[in-house]
């Protein structure tokens, strides 16, 4: 998703956050389709969320600066408020379409949001998920995702039996939360000891 990154903006940057790789990914693009040096980010420090999230900054040359030690976005917010006045320019690379946006954990500070990217549902027959034992582990590594796939499922005959699944696993308290909202009981939700996807494998072969 094209963006117009201007360098008299850029310049006025005192931190950028950066939350999952396709941002780091849609942002340098766009900094490459801007014509602009990644000279230019020297004394811009960043800000990211989850190990994934630094290794790929990391493979574009930058040091991460900020990474909070929980992966999600209210932990993140936090370490900014530790670090940065509310006067402070932040930019938030985010996607077109978002759960929680820092942006509003934030209210006070002054955060500018660049929509980069877009994360496109990938389309399913909700048979092929299900055999006729309902053995199946289902994990969701956002709110979002969750909300799709039960929005998918919904007046289907595999919406009534879905607390007969084993396990679901959350990567984090925000799925955690969008699954119980959306009936999943507590006993049959698992999340892995960090949000990030290394640590749900981790999970996966354990259980």
């Amino acid at each position: 998703m094209h963006c117009k990154i201007m360098l008299s903006d850029l310049k006025q940057a005192k931190c950028i956050v950066l939350t999952s790789k396709n941002g780091v990914k849609s942002f340098f693009e766009n900094l490459q389709e801007s014509n602009i040096s990644k000279n230019e980010l020297n004394g811009i420090k960043f800000a990211v969320i989850g190990k994934g999230t630094a290794k790929e900054l990391e493979k574009q040359g930058v040091k991460v600066d900020i990474m909070p030690p929980q992966a999600t976005s209210d932990s993140l917010a936090e370490e900014l408020k530790k670090n940065y006045k509310k006067s402070d320019n932040i930019w938030y690379i985010r996607p077109a379409k978002v759960g929680d946006s820092i942006k509003n954990e934030m209210r006070d500070y002054s955060i500018f949001e660049y929509i980069m990217y877009e994360n496109k549902p990938v389309d399913f027959e909700v048979g092929e998920l299900f055999n006729d034992k309902y053995d199946n582990l289902i994990v969701f590594t956002c709110a979002s995702s969750a909300q799709r796939f039960f929005d998918k499922i919904k007046g289907t005959s595999y919406f009534k039996v879905i607390n007969q699944l084993p396990q679901f696993i959350a990567i984090g308290p925000k799925t955690y939360k969008k699954l119980r909202a959306l009936g999943i009981t507590p006993e049959n939700i698992r999340m892995p000891e960090e949000a990030t996807y290394q640590s749900i494998v981790e999970l996966i072969e354990k259980i």
